[in-house]
């Protein structure tokens, strides 16, 4: 991973599209709601650096198309870089077809930005799964409700308690706090009258971004970022460490 975040990569157009002529090895599958020559953001910005040192398989939703008898249209990015269309109707299949692209059921890593992948994983083995679904908090039912039953687990205080209450009635759709934090403490001194500070909000804050899923309550996406990298450190991954310290010290050079 370390290798991926500290190169910086251009944009890769499509050179071609092929059926697939035979089973190839990847390192990663990504798995996306985004089409990945639709608008160019995030994830392809992430998975293109990712791919200059790892082969990557993009998987977007499924696009049925009874005329097409092959399994999926393979899109070549780059040598490193595969995007796959397939060719079936609900997400679920995609684990009927995807062996005859990867030759496997065993794959390294898996990135997920969208949770309606998740039946995936019933059929295939990772090594490394990341959960990069922020931008589908919304799709999650009672995704604030969830959020509130996990602030009932950490034994704060009245104050406290109300505190996580109103961060997380701040967070937005995509999983995101935009709010600045002293206008917060301005909320709850004037709807509940409750006499607070910052630093007190930015500690429940703290808090809250522990809660799944990992990334939750980021005020950016570097932030967002650290947090999810946060959650994959154990303490003895070296490659997790320096990926923080290009986060927290290259963030700009790492996102132009």
């Amino acid at each position: 991973m370390i290798n991926n975040l500290k190169k910086i990569s251009r944009s890769a157009s499509v050179l071609n599209q092929q059926k697939p002529q035979q089973v190839q090895h990847y390192d990663m599958i990504v798995l996306s709601h985004l089409r990945w020559k639709f608008v160019y953001q995030r994830p392809q910005h992430l998975i293109s650096r990712m791919a200059q040192d790892m082969k990557v398989l993009f998987i977007e939703e499924p696009l049925p198309n009874p005329d097409n008898k092959e399994p999926g249209t393979l899109s070549i990015i780059s040598e490193n870089l595969h995007v796959l269309q397939p060719n079936v109707d609900r997400i679920e299949d995609i684990a009927l077809i995807l062996p005859s692209y990867t030759g496997s059921r065993d794959i390294g890593s898996a990135w997920f930005y969208s949770p309606a992948f998740c039946p995936i994983l019933e059929y295939f083995k990772f090594d490394t799964i990341i959960y990069d679904c922020m931008d589908e908090l919304s799709l999650f039912k009672g995704a604030h409700e969830q959020l509130m039953d996990q602030l009932d687990f950490i034994g704060l205080d009245d104050k406290q308690y109300a505190i996580g209450k109103q961060l997380i009635g701040s967070i937005e759709s995509d999983g995101y706090i935009r709010r600045e934090l002293e206008a917060i403490v301005n909320d709850l001194a004037f709807s509940q009258g409750i006499e607070t500070t910052l630093e007190e909000v930015e500690s429940v804050l703290k808090k809250i971004q522990t809660f799944d899923p990992p990334g939750i309550a980021a005020r950016n996406l570097q932030e967002c970022l650290l947090l999810q990298l946060d959650r994959m450190d154990n303490g003895h991954d070296i490659d997790v460490a320096v990926a923080k310290k290009i986060i927290s010290e290259c963030y700009d050079e790492f996102t132009k």
